[in-house]
């Protein structure tokens, strides 16, 4: 299984800092089908596939099966 999570900064207000935030994941499961859905996802950000604003980005992150995470 592979899971596809973007993560982009997000300013805290109250502590005035970028804090990395995780706002959507996605299993799959193959690792083409993730990459594959992680340059759509780039291209609808962007429209560029792959590519990230700055302050974002989407990784691929294997995951174990069957075993607690």
């Amino acid at each position: 299984m592979w899971t596809l999570v973007l993560i982009v900064l997000i300013f805290n207000t109250e502590t005035k800092v970028l804090e990395p935030t995780v706002i959507a994941s996605k299993s799959f499961k193959g690792m083409y089908e993730c990459f594959a859905a992680r340059d759509v996802l780039g291209h609808q950000y962007t429209g560029v596939y792959g590519k990230f604003p700055p302050g974002g980005q989407a990784v691929c992150i294997s995951t174990p099966v069957g075993e607690p995470t």
